[in-house]
């Protein structure tokens, strides 16, 4: 991951001295190495896939994680499905025109 410092005036002061634009891009911003757990990018799937229009896909899931979605999600999805925000359509579960509306509820279930 890559984020910039909070201070402007650091971020300033790079931009003036830098020489080179790769030299300013190594001032202004700092490396982070970020070493997710594999329950980590379980959690973090379903927040990025809630937010496409194709959801879900079951079958990625359980090749990309060796489980299945449902019993590791399956209160969230359930839950959902009931209030009428998710539905599951062949294998994909996706939020439905209401569940857009409120998206970020939804993904807050899957934390």
């Amino acid at each position: 991951r890559i984020g910039h410092h909070n201070s402007i005036d650091r971020y300033i002061e790079v931009l003036e001295n830098a020489k080179t634009r790769d030299e300013a891009v190594r001032g202004i911003c700092y490396f982070e190495e970020d070493v997710m757990s594999t329950e980590d990018k379980m959690k973090e799937y379903p927040f990025l896939r809630l937010r496409t229009s194709s959801g879900i896909d079951a079958d990625v899931f359980a090749k990309k994680f060796g489980r299945d979605v449902y019993d590791v999600f399956g209160d969230a999805v359930k839950v959902n499905i009931e209030r009428g925000l998710l539905e599951d359509a062949d294998g994909h579960i996706r939020l439905t025109e209401k569940g857009l509306d409120y998206a970020d509820a939804v993904i807050r279930d899957f934390l």
